[in-house]
């Protein structure tokens, strides 16, 4: 591999390369408040999160408002849901809203979705983020159900 040597590409895991050096890392800032609320208010739940304010450096337009998503388990939705609207009522939870309640969703300021956790993380099980290619994936899918951007805007994302 006379580029890797050269560094021109750099190893990006799984035998994939990459002209860029280090990995791809998200702020978190935005964020931080639900996951330090959520580790104080239910210690033992496992948990991932993400907000659609990690992604505001690659739009073209800034969203008019944010979206936060938090994935816990399928049991401690609506719980994880009445703590957040108890601690934080300034902001509208929604717990697992679904294609036809997309329209619904119109609220002022930023709004929490609560999902279902779907993953099995045996890479970082410690982080309460998901890495940026499922954070991708799963704006691709999220934009689509709850009409966040459109598909044209999400292909400069």
């Amino acid at each position: 591999m006379e580029w890797k040597k050269q560094k021109k590409i750099f190893s990006a895991g799984r035998g994939w390369y990459s002209n860029l050096e280090h990995p791809l890392t998200l702020d978190s800032t935005g964020i931080e408040k639900y996951v330090s609320f959520l580790k104080q208010t239910f210690p033992l739940l496992e948990f991932k999160c993400w907000s659609t304010r990690q992604l505001t450096n690659f739009h073209q337009h800034l969203p008019l408002r944010y979206t936060t998503f938090i994935y816990v388990d399928r049991y401690s939705m609506s719980d994880v849901a009445e703590a957040l609207k108890e601690q934080m009522p300034d902001e509208s939870v929604f717990v697992h809203p679904s294609l036809r309640s997309g329209e619904s969703l119109s609220c002022e300021g930023d709004r929490i979705i609560i999902r279902p956790l779907l993953y099995d993380d045996q890479q970082t099980p410690e982080s309460f983020f998901l890495q940026p290619e499922e954070l991708l994936v799963d704006y691709a899918i999220e934009s689509e159900r709850l009409m966040l951007i459109d598909s044209t805007e999400f292909r400069i994302v």
